[in-house]
Formats: C-alpha cells, structure tokens, sequence
C-alpha cells in the first residue's frame, strides 16, 4: 500500500530519488487537517485537491496510477498511468505480451458513461458525492473506534487521504489479557480472546 505522505513534500525528497536513480510511484496525499468542507461545484473541488507529485517532476521519475475502481465502480477493474513518454512506451510493450488489455465490456460502460452521458461536469459532480460519501463513512468508523476501542492499548490518527484507517497498537501485554477483546464488545461477559485476535507469539501452534 502506498504511505500518505503531506501535501507539500520537501524538495530533499525529490533531490534524493534522483540521486539514486529511483523511480517514484506517487503516493496518496492529504491535508494535515482531516477536516471537510464539500465543495458547490467543479472549481472549488480543483482547487482543494493537492498536488500531484508530478509537479515536482523534472527527470520523468514519477509515475501516477489512478483507478477507476475507487471512484466509479468496485470491480470494473479499469484504470489508468501518468507517466513520461520513455516509461509509458515500455508500459505498452509489456502490456503487449502480458495483460493485454482490460475487460472490454468495462471499457465500453465507463466511455459511454464518462464521454457521452456525464462529461466533465458530471464526473466533478460524481467525485463531489463520492467524496463527501467517503469522509462520512470514515466519520463513522472514527466514532466506531472512539466509542468501543480502548484507548489503554491503542491509537489512531483521523485519515485525511487513503482508503482505510490504521491503529496503532501500544500495549500488547493488554492485548494478550484480553483487553481489546473486552472493548470491542463491552455488554458481553470477558471471556479469553480468539485465536486470530491474538499476536502472532499467542495461541495455537505457539512456542
């Protein structure tokens, strides 16, 4: 999974992958404050979006994946790269002799419906809904979290990009008593934990 990295990342960044002749796949970005505030209309969703590593690009070292599976259909299996000339014309030759090409029938739903019904407005107004929906779900597994988890043996950070939530968990003795089991259902009897709650130094097959 790619990391989340801030909005602005510094110029040492970039100094560096060149240095070592890396090539860069750009990572989610997103703003220090997890805050949202959902845009009217196209011009106010461009301009909160961040920006691409591919602004910093000056060596054709960066290359952006985005799919369609995230923001149009889970399973059309569809999406698409930015990329300098040099990479995206070996991309071709491999594609070629590997995966060919994506499911025909998935191309053909998402042309007619990003070329001849939406167009550029009505796939803004999508992303609006989409991400107004994602950052509503998100704000109610923050509340999940807060309301259930027990904060003696874990911690979170609200995401402000991405696509799930990491925990982060401080107290593994806690966990082996059974703590977390605990918390997660507060109005049951305490009885041990199951086996795949545990670590993995825990429960069956240990030594």
């Amino acid at each position: 999974m790619n990391p989340i990295v801030p909005p602005h990342p510094p110029n040492s960044l970039k100094s560096s992958i060149s240095s070592i002749d890396f090539l860069q796949m750009e990572p989610y970005t997103g703003s220090a404050n997890p805050h949202y505030t959902t845009p009217q209309n196209s011009t106010q969703l461009i301009s909160t979006l961040i920006p691409s590593f591919l602004s910093l690009d000056t060596d054709g070292r960066v290359l952006r994946l985005d799919s369609l599976s995230k923001i149009l259909a889970p399973g059309i299996r569809l999406g698409f790269i930015t990329a300098s000339a040099q990479l995206i014309e070996r991309l071709i030759r491999i594609i070629e002799v590997t995966s060919q090409a994506p499911s025909g029938f998935s191309q053909s739903i998402a042309y007619q419906l990003l070329a001849q019904h939406w167009g550029h407005d009505g796939f803004f107004n999508w992303l609006i809904y989409i991400r107004s929906e994602y950052t509503t779900r998100r704000d109610i597994c923050c509340r999940a979290i807060d309301r259930y988890l027990p904060k003696s043996v874990m911690e979170y950070t609200v995401p402000s990009a991405g696509m799930g939530e990491s925990t982060i968990l401080t107290s593994p003795q806690a966990i082996r008593d059974g703590a977390l089991h605990r918390g997660l259902q507060p109005s049951r009897p305490a009885r041990d934990p199951p086996l795949h709650a545990l670590p993995p130094t825990v429960g069956r097959g240990a030594r």
